[in-house]
C-alpha cells in the first residue's frame, strides 16, 4: 500500500509528467499530414500532364525517404537523427498518400 502511495506522490507532485514528450507525437503527425497532403496535391495537379500513372510520385517519394534515413544512418549523431526523422515523416506521408492516390484512381474509373 505505502508503495500505491509514493507512486500516487511522484505523479502529482510534479516532479514526473505523462505527457512529456507527448507534443512532440502530435508534431510529427502534423508534418506526416502536411507532407501527404503537399504530395497528394502534386499527384492532382500533375495527373493530366504526365503519361505514367499518378501512383508512381508516392513511390518516388518513397524511395527518396529510404535513401534519406540510409544517409542519416551514415552521417551520424544529431544531424543523423534529424535526417531519419526527416526520412521517416516522407515515408509515413508516402505511404499514405499512395494509399489514397490509389483510392481516388480507383473512383475515378467507376465514374
Amino acid at each position: 500500500m505505502t508503495q500505491l502511495i509514493k507512486l500516487n506522490r511522484v505523479l502529482h507532485d510534479g516532479s514526473f509528467n505523462i505527457t512529456n514528450g507527448g507534443e512532440y507525437m502530435v508534431y510529427l503527425g502534423i508534418y506526416v499530414l502536411i507532407c501527404t497532403l503537399a504530395i497528394l496535391l502534386l499527384c492532382l495537379v500533375s495527373r493530366n500532364r504526365v503519361t505514367f500513372p499518378v501512383y508512381i510520385i508516392p513511390i518516388i517519394f518513397s524511395l527518396l525517404s529510404i535513401i534519406v534515413i540510409l544517409i542519416s544512418f551514415i552521417w551520424g549523431r544529431w544531424i543523423g537523427l534529424g535526417l531519419g526523422a526527416i526520412g521517416l515523416v516522407l515515408l509515413l506521408a508516402s505511404i499514405l498518400s499512395s494509399i489514397f492516390a490509389a483510392l481516388f484512381a480507383k473512383i475515378n474509373e467507376r465514374k
